[in-house]
């Protein structure tokens, strides 16, 4: 056997931290067959064990006419049938000692891999460290609304309507634990993203292969949100009371002369770029020095805006230039 095992390949998933095989074929929740993955522990050797194991069963299901394998069959199960059970490994931990498989996952495990893959995408920069940090805040709220426990096969339209209602309920929180103030409702946009969170998570289980839970039909009725049933009496009432009709308040000439004359030199530059090109403080705050060229004789900023992608030139004020000249950082040639 042991030459044999050696043979089989395995692969790593990273998100599960396991090694798995895809063996044989099962019947999906629409009744059409899916490939059958098989995760198998924490041990590379173990592993091939365990695939070898389960390889000889599928060939057994198949010489006596079987296609699929039989509902319900885990590693584990296959484990206990087999007269041979694998070598345990001296360095396996405990928990690799279990066969976690698919149809096994719980929210809680569900929530873990996705939130690896998060990881994953910020290992690669597809990300930023603030999106994987709300992610894992986000999802930990909504796997405690769930049910962490919870086998994630038993998860279909009611459970997922009832946790988004929970939600949109704007139960009451306070911003931080030791906060003494009384605790208030959740805001809107909270709201907004814990949902969003959720249906980002369901959505990518629904598209792993090797995750066999399917997303309800009903998705799209499921987390369709309006942001204005969410308002309190309160909040309409005093959004009403704070309207202002009539000429949009701006910044007066004499504004400007006073803010820039009691301002430090770095805002003061700001002040220009954002007058000079219109950018936003998003815009100042990730504007990159190639995209400033200065050494020409009509000095000008290229880029593109971000929200549209569109590419856009800004020619720069003699005022703007100086500024910017004055309070560039030094040039870091590491």
């Amino acid at each position: 056997m042991g030459s044999a095992a050696r043979s089989i390949g395995v692969t790593f998933h990273p998100p599960s931290s396991q090694y798995k095989k895809t063996i044989g074929r099962r019947r999906g929740p629409d009744g059409k067959p899916r490939p059958q993955v098989f995760y198998l522990g924490t041990d590379q050797r173990e592993a091939k064990n365990r695939a070898f194991l389960l390889m000889t069963e599928w060939d057994r299901l198949q010489a006596d006419g079987v296609t699929f394998w039989p509902e319900g069959t885990t590693g584990a199960t296959v484990m206990e049938q087999d007269s041979i059970s694998p070598r345990k490994s001296e360095n396996s931990r405990p928990d690799a000692e279990r066969l976690a498989q698919p149809g096994e996952l719980t929210v809680e495990d569900a929530a873990r891999i996705y939130i690896g893959e998060q990881e994953r995408r910020l290992s690669t920069k597809q990300v930023s460290a603030a999106h994987v940090r709300h992610m894992r805040y986000r999802i930990g709220r909504v796997v405690e609304v769930i049910g962490g426990k919870t086998p994630l096969m038993d998860v279909g339209h009611d459970k997922l309507q009832r946790a988004v209602d929970h939600f949109l309920k704007r139960p009451m929180v306070r911003c931080h634990e030791k906060d003494e103030r009384p605790a208030t409702r959740m805001a809107i946009p909270t709201v907004v993203g814990f949902i969003r969170a959720m249906k980002g998570m369901f959505v990518w289980l629904d598209e792993d292969e090797d995750i066999p839970w399917s997303m309800p039909k009903s998705q799209r009725r499921i987390f369709a949100i309006k942001r204005e049933a969410m308002k309190t009496e309160e909040e309409r009432k005093r959004e009403t009371e704070e309207m202002v009709t009539g000429r949009i308040p701006l910044f007066e000439i004499d504004d400007l002369r006073m803010l820039y004359g009691t301002a430090s030199g770095q805002a003061r530059a700001w002040m220009l770029v954002a007058l000079n090109a219109g950018f936003t403080q998003k815009e100042l705050s990730d504007l990159r020095d190639f995209e400033v060229c200065l050494d020409v004789e009509a000095p000008y900023i290229h880029r593109k805006r971000g929200k549209t992608n569109a590419e856009m030139k800004w020619d720069l004020w003699p005022e703007t230039v100086e500024a910017i000249r004055r309070e560039r950082a030094f040039e870091n040639r590491h």
